[in-house]
């Protein structure tokens, strides 16, 4: 890309601002240019620096910098001509493997719609997640380009709306389902050694937490113990407190007996499903 002055980027944006999503990619490579994401892609004042860009061209600053952070993933040359912007936007969310996977299936397979580009539906499905119904670009540009005030006043006319809020459960629902697919599909498909290196973190990270619990449990004993002893209401207090030391020393059990043979009594999961539930019955 040709290299501009600020004054030449500002009054570009505004022209491409004009023809909405259409220069989405040309707006991101002009921001990136100006705005470079830097060699810690953070402490480089990018913050302040697109803000003045965006303020300058008259536009929002989510928007740019979004646009931004798309050109930045896809630089030219891995771009898919019969793939819209709004497809790279989807891929975002992916990880770098995933991301790569799907541009080689754009560049070698047909979408299969009935246009015949590829769509954001027909890469989620790629992806093995739902398909969604879209917002029309025009319409979700427009929104993104709106002042922090605009969009205040638009999000409290909208939240009146009881089907919006349903709709925005909904969503929330989906992302959710989203995000365990594809946490599902890493690890899935990730070589070996990286599943047995993940395992070993958590289970080093379930030796830290436990024994932070088991500090704090310490702790709190050798300060409260001997008041406990002195109080003259302690038969009528004590049946709950009871239950809590049972309930421990049943999950201390358990403990020592993965640490001493490494299989656990019974399935670690309904062990601790039947302790919560009966913490939130007593509460």
């Amino acid at each position: 890309m040709k290299r501009m002055t600020f004054a030449q980027a500002v009054d570009r944006l505004r022209e491409l601002a004009q023809h909405e999503s259409q220069g989405a990619w040309e707006m991101g490579d002009i921001a990136l240019a100006l705005v470079p994401m830097g060699a810690d892609h953070t402490n480089n004042a990018s913050e302040e620096k697109l803000g003045i860009l965006a303020e300058s061209a008259g536009l929002g600053q989510e928007m740019l910098r979004q646009r931004r952070q798309v050109s930045y993933r896809f630089p030219e040359g891995t771009r898919v001509p019969s793939a819209p912007w709004s497809v790279y936007r989807e891929l975002l969310g992916a990880s770098a493997k995933e991301r790569e996977r799907l541009i080689k299936i754009m560049r070698t397979e047909e979408p299969g719609t009935k246009s015949g580009r590829w769509t954001v539906s027909a890469v989620r499905e790629r992806m093995n997640l739902e398909t969604l119904s879209r917002v029309p670009e025009v319409v979700s540009e427009a929104v993104r380009g709106a002042t922090t005030e605009e969009q205040g006043a638009l999000y409290q006319a909208l939240g009146q709306n009881p089907q919006v809020r349903e709709a925005v459960r909904q969503d929330e629902k989906q992302r959710e389902a989203d995000g365990k697919t594809r946490q599902s599909y890493r690890q899935a498909t990730s070589p070996e050694p990286l599943r047995q290196i993940g395992k070993r973190l958590q289970a080093l990270q379930g030796h830290i937490d436990l024994e932070h619990g088991m500090t704090v449990l310490l702790s709190t004993v050798r300060t409260h113990l001997p008041s406990l002893a002195q109080d003259p209401d302690l038969a009528t207090r004590s049946s709950g407190l009871m239950h809590q030391v049972q309930q421990c020393r049943a999950a201390l059990d358990q403990i020592e007996r993965v640490l001493t043979t490494g299989k656990a009594s019974v399935d670690a999961d309904d062990f601790l499903r039947r302790l919560l539930s009966e913490q939130e019955h007593e509460a």
